[in-house]
């Protein structure tokens, strides 16, 4: 094994209308995310990441950066 994970680097969390609008507009820009729900009301917008768990604080970091909002890291 080489030690990579599979981890979701969470972009933002928010209601319906503004994570739907969200994740429309960054799929058309040519991002890579992805949107899930549990109750319907808050969703979160992530991406996937496969690499070794030691580069999940990096990871977490550029992503804030780039994107302007916290991201954090849920672990598949």
């Amino acid at each position: 094994a080489n030690g990579d994970h599979t981890y979701k680097v969470i972009i933002e969390t928010s209601k319906r209308q503004r994570a739907l609008s969200r994740h429309k507009e960054l799929l058309k820009m040519g991002y890579d995310v992805q949107l899930s729900t549990e109750d319907s009301i808050t969703f979160k917008l992530y991406t996937i990441i496969t690499g070794p768990l030691s580069d999940t604080s990096r990871s977490r970091d550029s992503i804030t950066r780039f994107f302007g909002r916290k991201a954090m890291i849920e672990l598949k």
